[in-house]
């Protein structure tokens, strides 16, 4: 091997483990979130796959030996597979897939964007209805201390009227007996 085909081989061969790796990353990405359930996901994964079989094929083309087997190695039918299933095929499904998806990622976006909506009306309601409740609440705190006030009057105002009572029925019997003394002392002979 030359120099410009180590080079290439290199190059080719960097190119297979970045496809492996973004077919790695696209299925698990797409068993972990919604991407699986959207459709063109499965064309997608497929399209990456042929493209990353025939970058594989293509690395073949640069390793001297290989062309006793039918389908590696520098041969008619490997460049045909590499070509037209591989990287054209691969494209046109990842494109398929592509096409496919962008209207239902869109469609998941808008819901998406309208459950938002609807959680921050729904945050508002709650926030409205536990201001009212609270203020019921408060009012109801005002209510009991007020009627708790009101019995407190009415138990201090009658604890006070029946000394008051008691007085003023001694005063009255008192001033009774001051007027009838008065009296009795106008009405003798001699005053």
């Amino acid at each position: 091997m030359d120099v410009m085909s180590t080079n290439d081989l290199f190059l080719e061969c960097i190119r297979a483990f970045v496809l492996i790796a973004l077919l790695v990353i696209l299925f698990y990405k797409g068993k972990l979130t919604s991407l699986a359930g959207h459709p063109g996901w499965k064309q997608i994964l497929i399209g990456f796959t042929l493209i990353t079989f025939a970058t594989i094929l293509d690395i073949t083309d640069e390793i001297p030996g290989l062309e006793k087997f039918v389908i590696i190695g520098d041969t008619v039918i490997e460049a045909f597979l590499e070509k037209l299933p591989g990287y054209l095929l691969g494209f046109v499904l990842v494109l398929i897939g592509f096409y496919k998806m962008i209207p239902s990622l869109l469609k998941a976006q808008e819901a998406e964007k309208e459950l938002a909506e609807h959680r921050e009306h729904l945050e508002q309601l709650v926030k409205k209805r536990t201001q009212e409740l609270e203020g019921a609440q408060a009012e109801l705190l005002q209510q009991e201390r007020l009627a708790t006030l009101g019995q407190l009057t009415a138990t201090v105002s009658h604890e006070l009227r029946n000394p008051l009572g008691t007085i003023q029925s001694a005063l009255f019997s008192i001033e009774e007996s001051l007027e009838s003394k008065n009296l009795q002392g106008a009405n003798r002979p001699g005053n």
